[in-house]
C-alpha cells in the first residue's frame, strides 16, 4: 500500500513536470516571436461591424487606435519577458513538486497509522470446541 501511494506520487510528479515543461515552451515561443507581431493591422473585424451597432464598432475602431503605441510598446518588450519564463517555470514547478511530496508524505502517515491501528485491535477468531 505505501509503494502504490509513492508510485502515485511519482507518476503525478511526472506529469506535473511535463505540463510545467511545455507550459515553459510554449509561454517562450509565444513571447518570444511576439515582437513581429502587426500592431497596426488591428482593428475591428468585418463580420463584427455587420452585428455591432454602428456606434459600438466606431468606439472600439477609435479604442484600438489610440491603444496602438501603448500596444506597440508591450509587444516590443515582450521577449525580453521571455527570459524570465524560465525563471517562473521553475518557481512554479518547486512548489508544486513540494505540495506533492507533502501529500505523499501525509499518505504515508495516514498509511501507517491505519496499519497499526489495524495490528491493535484483536481478530476474531473462532474457537474450535
Amino acid at each position: 500500500m505505501l509503494i502504490l501511494s509513492w508510485v502515485v506520487v511519482g507518476l503525478l510528479l511526472v506529469l506535473w513536470s511535463i505540463f510545467v515543461w511545455v507550459g515553459q515552451l510554449l509561454l517562450t515561443a509565444l513571447l518570444g516571436g511576439a515582437s513581429h507581431l502587426p500592431t497596426k493591422d488591428l482593428g475591428v473585424p468585418e463580420a463584427w461591424t455587420t452585428w455591432l451597432p454602428q456606434a459600438l464598432s466606431e468606439w472600439m475602431t477609435a479604442v484600438l487606435e489610440a491603444a496602438q503605441p501603448w500596444l506597440q510598446t508591450v509587444v516590443d518588450q515582450m521577449p525580453v519577458l521571455a527570459g524570465g519564463i524560465e525563471v517562473l517555470a521553475w518557481v512554479l514547478w518547486a512548489l508544486g513538486a513540494l505540495l506533492l511530496v507533502l501529500a505523499g508524505g501525509a499518505a504515508h502517515v495516514g498509511v501507517r497509522m491505519w496499519q497499526r491501528s489495524q495490528a491493535a485491535t484483536p481478530r476474531a477468531t473462532l474457537i474450535a470446541s
